[in-house]
């Protein structure tokens, strides 16, 4: 990699501060994150400040933006979750994509649970699996006693 010039040393500044990545710089001036880091790190306080600025303003924004489309993204997560449990789909997928897919499902609607007790085993979501494991009475567990189909409507291939 070539020296920096002092003209792309304060071009690279000039971008931090209109909030391009450190990634973004390295790349367009072909040095390494670590360099462009140096650059920021050894600037002045006023441009290191406008640039957390504009990372702030810019965050900010992101947020706003996923805010407004909460609505769409919650009609695009149902629609995933109507496919996961149509039995054609989960019988043609390999059980390592469905292990996937249920970890990450699981992880996304606990990212904010809050524990019950101190032991997360006592979790709803954990009771919910536990009694679907060993095919208990659901109506304890209240996030699933109102999803239960009747059990007229459940066959023994469904347990």
């Amino acid at each position: 990699m070539a020296k920096l010039t002092d003209k792309e040393r304060k071009m690279i500044l000039a971008e931090l501060t209109m909030g391009s990545s450190i990634r973004a710089c390295a790349s367009k001036y072909h040095t390494s994150v670590g360099t462009v880091q140096r650059i920021k790190h050894e600037s002045s306080d006023e441009i290191r400040q406008q640039i957390e600025k504009k990372n702030a303003e810019n965050t900010k924004d992101v947020l706003a933006f996923m805010e407004m489309q909460k609505g769409s993204a919650c009609n695009l997560i149902a629609m995933l979750l109507d496919a996961l449990n149509d039995p054609e789909k989960i019988a043609d997928t390999p059980l390592v994509k469905i292990a996937t897919t249920l970890g990450i499902v699981i992880d996304k609607f606990t990212a904010n649970e809050v524990p019950k007790t101190e032991t997360t085993a006592e979790n709803n979501l954990f009771e919910a699996i536990e009694a679907c494991c060993s095919v208990e009475d659901f109506s304890s567990i209240p996030e699933l006693a109102e999803q239960r189909p009747d059990d007229s409507e459940v066959s023994q291939d469904d347990l």
